[in-house]
């Protein structure tokens, strides 16, 4: 794992995986960031869909900051960025990135219990992924 310089460490409760799926067009894999509680049946879990020029891995540092209220975080890399495959930065159709959104959002809710309570945080472009697939 990366370790930007000034972000806390992921904390001790937490263990960090990572994992790689097919987009759903099969053109793509898309590399996932997952942060879970150690030991715990998810109760509460978010999904991140980071902006333009980033990648899930700089939000290393939510679960150090919101370990009371979540067990589980899952931020994938979305096409082209981060250690997705992909031309960087670059999709023919902005819905390419809705589709990496939900295909991370399937695999989380695969990943928790039926009574699991599920939030999705998009920030900046990730945040108009988020509403265009919602």
């Amino acid at each position: 794992m990366i370790v930007p310089q000034g972000f806390p460490l992921v904390p001790p409760d937490f263990e960090y995986e990572t994992e790689v799926h097919e987009s759903l067009d099969g053109e793509h894999t898309i590399f996932f960031n997952v942060y879970r509680k150690k030991g715990v049946t998810p109760k509460r879990a978010m999904l991140i869909i980071h902006g333009q020029g980033e990648h899930g891995g700089r939000y290393q540092h939510f679960p150090h900051y919101l370990s009371a209220d979540y067990d589980l975080f899952i931020a994938p890399d979305l096409r082209g960025h981060g250690r997705s495959e992909g031309i960087r930065g670059h999709v023919d159709r902005f819905d390419e990135y809705v589709d990496d959104a939900l295909l991370a959002w399937n695999c989380l809710t695969k990943k928790v219990p039926a009574d699991c309570k599920l939030d999705w945080f998009g920030h900046s472009m990730g945040g108009l992924v988020t509403l265009r697939t919602l």
